[in-house]
Order: structure tokens, then C-alpha cells, then sequence
């Protein structure tokens, strides 16, 4: 349960939110000066109020309190994706419609409400069933394009969890008509499957048991495939990072840099803290991959710990790989911000014109190594 003053506060709100009450419940989770009870901590205590709104208040204004507060507190956005998608599965599950569970997820938080109830509805609908892909992502979505393929994204984590079999699920990705769907569909299925293979399995004796599964995917999803898998060679091998590099160097040269982005994705739980340890470590491997490996740590630390650590991180990197890293988190910035004052304000985060530029100025591409999601 909330403490006392929690509970009261999240009683308290009617709808429309006022920004009193968001104020309020900012100042409950992250109070100046007398900090937080002992073992608590600000995403805790947001994610319980929030729950707690659910409760209370119903869905809709559960949901828009989370989103306001997104608005409203830098510490609440840094982890608002995975406030989001907690809460979010709490709510379908109140809900009981996948189209009325949607029809409340906005943009914001990553498109974690989204992926979210997707999830939780492919996840109980039965095998027997059909998943009417179109009708979970409906082309009217298209717009800009950003909906539809989070929307994608989406469908992939609960296709992974439908299909028992990792190629029956990517098979069903096919069903998205455009390249940028198909892209995200596959993305989602890899992310989820990694994920399922650390919480319900053993560690095998072999560390590179599961890079199997990539090697027989198609080609062209191959490298978007290790991206994800290469973190079970570390699960595997018990936290090794050299057994990461050695695996990675088993690969052809058309994957390598999609498995050295995912060491770098792997690493920033380890590293978050000590940069400079991981720029030496990406370093001191085959240095024609080094760059990948640095640009996979920054995208997930720009999601980590927000925009700011992502652009300083980058802003330490050679001229290249600095180019890069800026278009990568531009690209990050263009996936979950629908308008171009809002890209344009986040890209000012990169600091130099130079930088700035590259970041506002990139364009979506299904190739593009940097549209793997965190």
C-alpha cells in the first residue's frame, strides 16, 4: 500500500489534472531536501501511485496523470517508458479491449503504452487464433509514420510470446506492408525473445548456444538479431565481457556491427557510471568496430539516464563517431517526438551547431542500424 500522504494524494485528483495536483504528487516521489523513506526510491514511488490512481480513479485519469508527470518531471521521464509499460499492462488488464486499452496510450513515454497492451494481448490470445495485424495497426496510423511503427514494434514483443517459434513470428511480421513496419516487427520479436530466454531458462554450457537461433534467421535480420542476442553470451558466461568480444568475432563481417552495437547495449547497466572505462574497453578490440560498440552504449544511455548524458557521452567520441552518435539520438529524438519543434529542441541538446544539425537532419531508414530500439 501507499503511505498515508501517497494515497491521499492520489484520491485527491479528479479529472481534468490540474498542474497543482501534478505538482503535488512530484513533490511526494521527489521531495526537496528530506528525501524519500529508506528503500524507497522516485520510480517506486511513482509507479505505486500511479497504480494506486488506477485503483482509485480508472483508467483514463491513471493514464493521464502519466503523462502529465512526464511532462512535468525530468526524474519521472527518465524512466517513464518502463513506469509506462508497467502501468500500462495493469491497465488492459482493467480494461479488458484492446482497441478501447489503445485508444488511451498517447505518444509520449516511448510509445510504451502501446507496446504494452499489444504485448499483453498477444500474449493471452490463443494459438489457434489469427492475430489481425492489420487491425491492430491500421494504415489510417500512417501519418508521420511514428505510431505505425511502434504500433509494430509492439505487435513484435507479443508475437514472440503467441508463436512459441521465433521464425513463426517473424513470419507474421511480414504481414506489415512497409519496410519500416516489417523492421520493427522483427526488432520487437528479438527484444522480447532475449528477454524470455534470461526469465525462464538455465543458462546453457555453451555461451553461444543461442547466437544458433540467429544464424538461421534471413539474412537481412541477422545483425538486428545479435544486436539483442549477444547479451546471452554474457548471461550465459556469467557477466563475461570477453566472451561477448570473442563471439562477436565469429561473424561475418556484415553482422559484426550490429553485434558489437548490442556489447555496447549490453554494457551500459555496468557502465553507466564509469564511461571511461567502457570507452577504453570498446577500444581495446578489433578497432574497426570499436565505433559500433561505443554507439550502441550511448543510444542506450540517452535512454537510460535521458538526452542530456547521451549527447555528453557523444560529445567524448572522435569527430566520426561523434557525427554518428548525433544521428543516432536524432533519430531516438524523430521515433518519440511527433513534431519538429520538439526534435528541434531536443537536438539542441547535442550543443554544437555542427552536432546539431546532424541530429535534426537525419533521416528514417530501414537499414539504419541505429532504429534498433533499446
Amino acid at each position: 500500500m501507499l503511505a498515508t500522504g501517497s494515497q491521499a494524494a492520489a484520491e485527491s485528483l479528479s479529472t481534468p489534472n490540474t498542474p497543482d495536483s501534478i505538482k503535488a504528487l512530484i513533490k511526494i516521489c521527489e521531495p526537496p531536501g528530506s528525501g524519500l523513506p529508506p528503500g524507497e526510491e522516485p520510480q517506486n514511488c511513482y509507479t505505486r501511485l500511479l497504480h494506486e490512481i488506477l485503483r482509485t480513479q480508472g483508467p483514463t485519469i491513471a493514464m493521464l496523470t502519466l503523462y502529465q508527470l512526464a511532462d512535468a518531471s525530468t526524474g519521472f521521464g527518465n524512466f517513464c517508458h518502463v513506469a509506462a509499460h508497467h502501468l500500462s499492462e495493469a491497465m488492459y488488464a482493467r480494461v479488458g479491449n484492446v482497441s478501447e486499452a489503445m485508444a488511451l496510450c498517447q505518444e509520449g513515454c516511448a510509445y510504451a503504452c502501446q507496446h504494452a497492451v499489444l504485448t499483453a494481448y498477444l500474449r493471452q490470445l490463443p494459438q489457434e487464433a489469427s492475430p489481425a495485424l492489420a487491425r491492430l495497426c491500421p494504415k489510417d496510423q500512417l501519418g508521420d509514420g511514428r505510431t505505425y511503427w511502434q504500433c509494430a514494434h509492439g505487435v513484435g514483443h507479443g508475437l514472440a510470446h503467441h508463436f512459441s517459434d521465433v521464425q513463426q513470428a517473424l513470419t507474421a511480421c511480414k504481414e506489415f506492408s512497409l519496410p519500416l513496419g516489417r523492421k520493427f516487427c522483427a526488432l520487437g520479436v528479438f527484444m522480447e525473445r532475449s528477454f524470455e530466454i534470461v526469465k525462464t531458462q538455465t543458462p546453457p554450457s555453451d555461451p553461444r548456444h543461442h547466437l544458433n537461433l540467429c544464424a538461421a534467421v534471413e539474412p537481412h535480420l541477422r545483425s538486428d538479431c545479435y544486436y539483442y542476442f549477444i547479451a546471452l553470451v554474457s548471461w550465459a558466461s556469467g557477466g563475461s565481457v570477453p566472451a561477448m568480444f570473442a563471439a562477436c568475432e565469429t561473424l561475418s563481417s556484415e553482422t559484426k556491427p550490429g553485434c558489437y552495437r548490442g556489447i555496447g547495449r549490453a554494457l551500459v547497466a555496468q557502465y553507466v557510471e564509469r564511461e571511461d572505462e567502457l570507452i577504453r574497453l570498446c577500444r581495446s578490440k578489433q578497432e574497426a568496430y570499436a565505433a559500433d560498440c561505443l554507439l550502441g552504449f550511448a543510444s542506450n544511455l540517452a535512454t537510460a539516464r535521458g538526452l542530456d548524458r547521451g549527447f555528453a557521452f557523444c560529445a567524448k567520441l572522435s569527430e566520426e563517431a561523434r557525427m554518428r552518435c548525433s544521428k543516432d539520438l536524432g533519430v531516438a529524438i524523430q521515433l518519440r517526438s511527433a513534431t519538429k519543434d520538439r526534435i528541434a529542441a531536443e537536438c539542441q541538446k547535442a550543443r554544437e551547431s555542427l552536432y546539431i544539425r546532424a541530429c535534426v537532419d537525419v533521416k528514417l531508414n530501414a537499414g539504419e542500424p541505429s532504429l534498433r530500439t533499446p
